[in-house]
């Protein structure tokens, strides 16, 4: 008899080796409370089609939260297991199906599962009370008055206080000088001195030709664009003399314009 019985002690465990298995941490519960549902298949073969858990398990059972598929060593072993947080709403006596496991053209499944599902406890009824009459809250000014009166001085006089140290600070301040405002040279002088520098550097003088005629050139364009609001420097010769055509340069200057860009 000994015998038979470790022998049928042996059998889950052997069974539970060779394919996957699924178990509650707790048959009861109340309504709403989670529990957790954990499929594990130790020494599982590659290539298992791990079953797929959706919004709920049944029209009881509803699922909070499924976790992923992890690896673990449990005894030396490589076990898949999966956790998965469900709850109920309705009291009674639910069961939860087998899931479905695929390895090639072979399926095999858990063993169904069943939770109990109990409702909150509720207190004894207690004995009948009378009941009260009207009560009539102090709402008056005087109760407020009383009650926020103090807090109320206390916020005042906190205000007060600030706003006077910030007039003492203010006062104390030495005023800032305010400090001359620059007066902006005209344009014309401002170029006149940049042509003069150019000339310093004798450009020409030394063979540099092209760097002259282009410099004096900018300091040309960049004069025309501030003095006539003309982007002459975005602009080709014949570009820039068709619009200071409509604009006040007399003709005479157009001309030497013209033959000197």
């Amino acid at each position: 008899m000994r015998r038979v019985a470790c022998t049928m002690g042996m059998v889950p465990a052997l069974l539970a080796a060779q394919g996957p298995v699924a178990h509650l941490d707790t048959a009861v519960a109340r309504i709403g409370e989670r529990m957790v549902l954990t499929l594990e298949w130790s020494d599982a073969p590659s290539g298992v089609v791990w079953p797929v858990v959706g919004d709920t398990l049944t029209r009881q059972i509803e699922v909070v939260q499924a976790g992923a598929v992890d690896t673990v060593m449990i005894t030396g072993s490589p076990t898949l297991r999966q956790r998965i947080a469900i709850t109920a709403f309705d009291t009674g006596h639910w069961a939860i199906p087998p899931f479905q496991f695929r390895v090639g053209d072979q399926a095999m499944e858990t063993r169904p599962l069943l939770v109990e599902v109990r409702a909150m406890p509720l207190d004894a009824p207690a004995r009948p009370r009378a009941v009260h009459g009207i009560i009539d809250p102090p709402m008056g000014p005087g109760h407020l008055l009383r009650r926020y009166g103090p807090w109320g001085l206390a916020l005042a006089a906190g205000v007060a206080l600030v706003l006077g140290l910030l007039r003492w600070l203010r006062r104390r301040r030495p005023v800032a000088e305010a400090a001359p405002v620059a007066v902006a040279e005209p344009p014309h002088v401002r170029v006149l001195a940049a042509l003069r520098a150019v000339e310093g550097e004798h450009l020409w003088q030394s063979g540099r030709h092209k760097e002259y005629h282009a410099r004096v050139t900018d300091l040309l364009r960049a004069y025309i664009e501030e003095r006539y609001a003309v982007p002459a420097l975005e602009r080709t010769t014949r570009e820039l003399m068709q619009e200071l055509r409509t604009c006040c340069l007399p003709l005479e200057p157009q001309r030497s314009l013209t033959h000197m860009l």
